[in-house]
């Protein structure tokens, strides 16, 4: 029985030496963690400023300022299309005899502004012809009523027999 009792004790006495050995390795693990954490936050690298944050004196010209009407010449290709497109047309025919010197492709022209003249010959005899054709349409018209008048007078006429 002494037997059995004493391997119980070993037993029991690996349990305590194995659970210590345990604690043991755990904290020195853990030691270690902690020591690498440490070690690695205190030797970071640190960023330096450089480059375009050096402080270097500045070349630069003064110039004094004028006040000036300065028109500068732009030189460039390209396509250029108008906001909008125009189309100008005469309520007459004829001959154009003036035109304006701002009436130009791209120019400016202001509200009544004439910028077209036209002969006023060509219009003024189409005018007079159209009047002309006018006149003679009444007088067809007060032939073709009158006609209409004596037809219905003489239907009347030929209606009461």
């Amino acid at each position: 029985m002494r037997d059995i009792v004493s391997e119980e004790l070993n037993d029991n006495e690996r349990g305590t030496t194995s659970g210590v050995l345990s604690a043991v390795l755990s904290v020195a693990i853990l030691g270690t963690a902690v020591g690498i954490a440490v070690f690695t936050f205190f030797t970071e690298p640190t960023a330096e400023r450089g480059g375009a944050a050096k402080k270097t004196a500045m070349l630069v010209d003064v110039v004094e300022v004028h006040r000036d009407d300065h028109h500068p010449e732009i030189v460039a290709q390209g396509t250029v299309e108008p906001a909008r497109d125009v189309v100008l047309r005469p309520q007459v025919g004829g001959r154009v005899i003036s035109i304006s010197d701002s009436f130009a492709p791209g120019g400016y022209v202001e509200q009544g502004e004439q910028i077209l003249q036209i002969e006023s010959e060509d219009f003024r005899h189409t005018l007079a012809q159209r009047k002309s054709e006018l006149r003679r349409a009444e007088a067809d018209l007060a032939v073709a009523e009158g006609r209409r008048d004596a037809a219905e007078a003489e239907y009347e006429y030929l209606g009461e027999d």
